[in-house]
């Protein structure tokens, strides 16, 4: 069988102290309330640090590079280890069972917004849940800088960010700087998002909480006070948070270090998306002032608000849409497949990859009507590389066949097909709040263990990008293969 390089334990023991130190935020508010829950967190982040200290030291004499098996391996195992390590105060509080435990863990680093935590639960423990929430949408930008692109090849990520992230193997030294830049960014965006909260007249425990969701792209949000009071400056403010969430990450970071904050809107793919709000915002808002469902102001606020949500996997609710048209539910649930821009916390398909399925398209078209014509795919003056188109097919047909097969799976616990899309699409998008818009908390909740398991795969497999997984797959079964010759 394959050894386990020291590297990639040395990496899950920094992915243990990140969680060892996301556990001190409830602890010191369960100091500071003196609640009897400080025990609970005190050993949660006692167990997670002594974990990665000790990893890190056993494994501190390692290579300085990672292979692409080794990378996607590491891809895996990552998530499995903070699903596990922020299970343990949900399952020693009581409040979960030991499968709603994890499913509530991987939920949260996985930003899906799907949560088993009942209205009456701890606030301290949905402390927690927000900063998981947090902390996984930390590690997607850490992985989407570091070792994704050279596990899944890129998929379009080196069109936004013109400089190369990444050249053959993984450095540990490039690791640290890249982290060490995403973290300073995802923080002062973070606490700017808390400021504008606090101005819209939150209390600080609730604008640390939605500050951490909104930005992160979570959507699971409990107010403190059982209901969210929505006025203009907060209302703006949240869409404002959801919508710097949907954009490019590593373009931000890009036009931040070159000092060029103005080139932001020249980017074809940012652009691409703003026009996608703008016009299914517009869509949806007259479609629901025309059948009479809100005013034209609160069509407009409603309908742009939801949009942005649901578009950039967020999943916030302004208002109860359960009962809004089906047309509308189903623009709703058809956001999420796009998702946000390719360097963003937004799950999905991403953006850029259907404007280059799109300019692929019509390359085909210009190509059978005129077979001699040399055509080349363009994005902001970069030709793609065939081999990205290729894998962007692959990716897509990949995508697609995964979300049908999840459908037929969750369907045999017995629930209605449209039910069972809902919650393939959401677990699969990272829009866990899909399962709300003709469902309720109880449908999953209702699932069969093997279908609450399975749905906690399809969390994991969304954020994999598919191809990792497959990797990890492909060079378990070749080792196998070896082991019995």
């Amino acid at each position: 069988m394959m050894q386990m390089p020291k590297l990639l334990f040395f990496l899950l023991g920094r992915t243990a102290l990140l969680v060892g130190c996301g556990f001190l935020v409830p602890l010191l508010a369960a100091l500071v309330e003196r609640s009897p829950e400080t025990l609970l967190f005190a050993m949660a982040a006692l167990f997670s640090l002594a974990l990665g200290i000790l990893l890190c030291a056993l494994c501190r004499h390692h290579r300085s590079r990672l292979s692409i098996r080794e990378g996607a391996a590491f891809l895996l195992l990552a998530w499995l280890e903070l699903a596990l390590l922020g299970m343990v105060p949900y399952l020693a509080s009581g409040e979960l069972s030991l499968l709603e435990a994890f499913l509530e863990s991987v939920s949260g680093f996985t930003t899906t917004g799907i949560t088993c935590l009942r209205p009456e639960a701890s606030h301290l423990l949905v402390l927690w849940r927000s900063v998981s929430q947090w902390i996984g949408g930390l590690n997607i930008l850490v992985l989407l800088t570091t070792v994704l692109p050279q596990v899944s090849g890129c998929f379009g990520i080196s069109f936004a960010v013109q400089k190369s992230i990444h050249s053959g193997q993984l450095m540990v030294s490039r690791m640290e700087r890249t982290a060490f830049t995403v973290v300073r960014i995802y923080v002062a965006l973070t606490c700017i998002g808390c400021l504008l909260y606090t101005l819209g007249g939150l209390p600080l425990f609730d604008a640390v909480n939605l500050a951490m969701v909104t930005l992160s792209t979570g959507g699971c949000y409990v107010p403190s006070a059982g209901g969210l009071l929505l006025n203009g400056w907060l209302i703006a403010a949240i869409f404002f948070g959801m919508l710097v969430s949907c954009g490019n990450f590593l373009l931000y970071w890009q036009s931040v270090t070159q000092q060029r904050v103005h080139q932001l809107l020249k980017d074809a793919e940012l652009r691409s998306f703003l026009l996608l709000i703008l016009g299914a915002g517009a869509f949806v808002s007259w479609h629901l002032w025309r059948l009479g469902i809100y005013s034209i102001p609160d069509s407009l606020l409603y309908g742009f608000f939801h949009v942005v949500s649901f578009a950039g996997t967020t999943g916030l609710f302004a208002d109860r849409i359960a009962d809004w048209p089906d047309f509308d539910k189903f623009v709703l649930f058809l956001l999420p497949f796009v998702g946000g821009c390719i360097g963003s916390l937004a799950g999905g398909f991403k953006m850029l990859r259907f404007i280059i399925l799109g300019k692929t398209a019509l390359a085909e078209m210009s190509r059978t009507l005129h077979p001699h014509m040399v055509v080349h795919i363009g994005v902001d003056g970069s030709t793609v590389p065939q081999k990205i188109i290729g894998r962007i097919l692959s990716f897509f047909f990949l995508y697609f066949i995964a979300f049908f097969a999840a459908v037929l799976v969750i369907s045999l616990s017995g629930i209605s097909e449209l039910e069972s899309m809902n919650i393939a699409a959401g677990c699969l998008t990272s829009a866990g709040q899909l399962s709300l818009l003709d469902g309720g908390p109880e449908t999953i909740l209702g699932l069969s263990a093997a279908a609450k398991l399975f749905c906690c795969f399809l969390m994991i497999l969304g954020k994999l990008e598919i191809f990792s997984f497959l990797i990890v797959l492909q060079s378990s079964y070749l080792q196998l293969q070896r082991g019995r010759w």
